[in-house]
């Protein structure tokens, strides 16, 4: 009887252990591929927006951080890869934040070359000129958005003073 019982035993070690492997996720369970991998020397980068742009696992599986609640983090690049899911395909980074505490894969189209550089509060001691348009606080966030845009004073004093009833270049 000792036997049975064994035999019996193992029969249902046996039945539970394959019904277990057979429920085992694959490696790549969101169907994406490595096609194509780039080593970089942490190069940096960050956010193109602050909209939503999630950062996932290494098999694209799990989203780790969502990029909009880091808008000012600047990530450091240390590989590039090509994923591929059926006829689809796209190149992450493997980005780590500056303080090393954030890390995962991230679309390259959520990110702009570059550290991140707070926009300037009080760049008015720049601009010369007696107009309150020209002076106004809207024009160090313009000139921020637009990245290597450089203030021509002349053209804001034109701009400021422009009337759409007598369009002359005056």
């Amino acid at each position: 009887m000792n036997k049975k019982a064994i035999g019996f035993i193992m029969t249902g070690l046996m039945a539970v252990g394959v019904g277990m492997a057979a429920q085992q996720p694959q490696a790549h369970a969101a169907g994406y591929k490595w096609v194509k991998t780039k080593n970089y020397k942490n190069i940096p980068w960050h956010n193109k927006s602050n909209k939503t742009a999630y950062m996932y696992n290494w098999n694209h599986t799990k989203k780790l951080h969502n990029l909009k609640n880091y808008p000012h983090t600047t990530w450091y690049v240390s590989k590039s890869i090509k994923m591929v899911k059926g006829n689809k395909s796209g190149v992450f980074y493997k980005v780590t934040s500056g303080n090393k505490k954030v890390s995962g894969y991230v679309y390259r189209g959520y990110l702009v070359k570059g550290k991140y550089q707070a926009p300037s509060k009080n760049n008015d001691d720049n601009f010369v000129s007696d107009n309150p348009y020209i002076k106004s606080s809207y024009v160090p966030v313009i000139l921020d958005v637009f990245k290597g845009t450089k203030f021509d004073n002349n053209m804001a004093k034109w701009n400021a003073n422009y009337d759409p009833e007598n369009p002359t270049m005056d």
